[in-house]
């Protein structure tokens, strides 16, 4: 019977755990190890087992920057860094293995990361403030708008109504207005319309209150015109115009004409009965 321990060392002999001891068994016994199987030697003793150690590696990343430059290699803008990035795990191709690239976005455009990462210098045309070559991707700028007032006038340039303001839009937008539809102008500022202005027309009041302090010729008719309206001028003679009443005369007229109807129908009415009253007798 023989007894030992069972030793857990590297590669390079050190101890990578506790030593478990064994026995007594007899020789050439295999014992259960949390290593493994071991077998006991004839003479008993330590066993050494040997471990292979898995060594902790640093993880791959790939880090740098944006370096935004003109035709002449001279910075146009700062460095943008970007990273810590995994690559991207190898995909198996017919022709190998393929490692797809890392596509960033930047204020350029998108932009793929080298496989070992670093520095991406990017070309940016120096003519177009911008505008990013790489890609050919443009850069958002800044939208030129203009402003200014609707300012209506008649033909003649005098105001026939209140300013009115429009914008910030950009130049040769349609803006409604209550005067119709009006483009801006490529610099913006006021834009004149003209507008018609319709003459007042006169009613036949305002003529009557503008003759207020006329005669009122009224055209008459008489055998020799055969009813044909007579010419109303002023500058004919008096005799073929009506004289001048006033109202309160006209009046006048009329009570006494009424009065003179009224005693006519009474006359007529006493007489028809005094015809009556004979023939009953």
């Amino acid at each position: 019977m023989v007894a030992g321990n069972i030793v857990p060392q590297d590669e390079h002999g050190n101890p990578v755990g506790p030593e478990i001891p064994y026995g007594p068994v007899k020789p050439g016994t295999t014992v259960d190890t949390p290593y493994g199987p071991v077998e006991v030697p004839a003479n008993g003793g330590d066993v050494v087992v040997t471990i292979k150690t898995a060594v902790d590696q640093t993880e791959y990343v790939l880090v740098g920057n944006i370096v935004p430059e003109d035709e002449n290699g001279n910075s146009v803008g700062p460095k943008i860094p970007y990273g810590p990035l995994e690559p991207n795990p190898a995909i198996i191709t017919p022709h190998g293995p393929d490692t797809p690239g890392i596509v960033i976005n930047t204020p350029y455009g998108p932009v793929e990361v080298p496989v070992n990462g670093g520095d991406i210098i990017i070309t940016v045309a120096s003519e177009v403030p911008g505008i990013a070559v790489y890609e050919k991707t443009a850069v958002d700028v800044p939208e030129y708008v203009v402003a200014g007032n609707i300012v209506p006038e008649d033909e003649n340039g005098n105001p026939v109504g209140p300013e009115i303001p429009y914008g910030p839009v950009a130049p040769g937008t349609t803006i409604d207005t209550p005067y119709g539809p009006v483009i801006v102008p490529d610099a913006g500022g006021d834009v004149a319309i003209v507008v018609k202005v319709e003459e007042k027309k006169k009613s036949p009041i305002d003529d009557i209150k503008e003759n207020k302090d006329n005669d009122v010729v009224l055209p008459v008719a008489n055998p020799s015109n055969d009813g044909q309206r007579v010419n109303s001028d002023h500058s004919e003679s008096t005799d073929k115009q009506l004289p001048k009443t006033s109202a309160s005369q006209n009046n006048g007229h009329v009570v006494i004409s009424g009065l003179i109807l009224t005693s006519l129908l009474g006359l007529l009415t006493l007489l028809k009965r005094k015809n009556n009253n004979e023939s009953n007798k």
